[in-house]
């Protein structure tokens, strides 16, 4: 199986190429190249944000698709344009701040998104992002899933902020964690690995 992943160089991204290498999984990291290469893998410069980025990739075979580095939602849009029908999964590396601000706890898949709240910018962008890839999927281009994901730690986190945010994906009840009111929504790096099915 080849796995490619967008992004990949940061704190999940090292785990998740690391369980993906594990089980013999041929990956390739393609990003600015800004960082140190992974080992294990076939890293490849690509930056997203330039016209034909992507075109690289086109004698390319991968069963699926891991996005870490998708900020912007045109990226989404144009990788789900050029992965459509050669891809059979697309996981979008999503975000707990897509729902607005609640009081309540805990709170399911179809709680209301947008905001307000600090990162509404950010937000906007993945709420997209996330809507573009059900769109992609329902055409039968491939099939998506989106990790909502909170505040991910591990052994290498540098930083801890208290937020509360549910983790979910979609389609609804494939996995969920019920989160305490008051206290920081946290996902430790074995879980969040655990949510990865390719």
């Amino acid at each position: 199986m080849n796995v490619l992943i967008f992004g990949g160089t940061r704190f999940m991204g090292r785990y998740v190429l690391r369980a993906l290498l594990d089980v013999g999984i041929d990956v390739t990291i393609a990003n600015r190249g800004t960082r140190a290469e992974n080992k294990g893998a076939h890293n490849v410069i690509c930056d997203r944000s330039q016209p034909g980025a992507l075109e690289q990739f086109k004698d390319s075979k991968f069963d699926a698709v891991i996005d870490f580095s998708a900020y912007a939602s045109d990226w989404v849009e144009q990788a789900g344009n050029f992965f459509a029908g050669k891809i059979s999964r697309y996981i979008f590396i999503s975000t707990g701040a897509v729902y607005t601000s609640s009081q309540v706890f805990p709170i399911t898949e179809d709680f209301p998104k947008g905001p307000p709240h600090p990162f509404a910018p950010y937000a906007a962008e993945k709420i997209r992002s996330e809507s573009l890839l059900r769109e992609f999927s329902s055409k039968g281009a491939f099939d998506t899933t989106a990790l909502r994901l909170p505040f991910v730690m591990g052994p290498d986190t540098t930083k801890i902020e208290s937020h509360s945010y549910l983790v979910a994906c979609y389609p609804s009840n494939q996995y969920f964690w019920q989160m305490e009111a008051n206290q920081s929504t946290r996902l430790y790096m074995q879980e969040m690995l655990s949510l990865i099915h390719i």
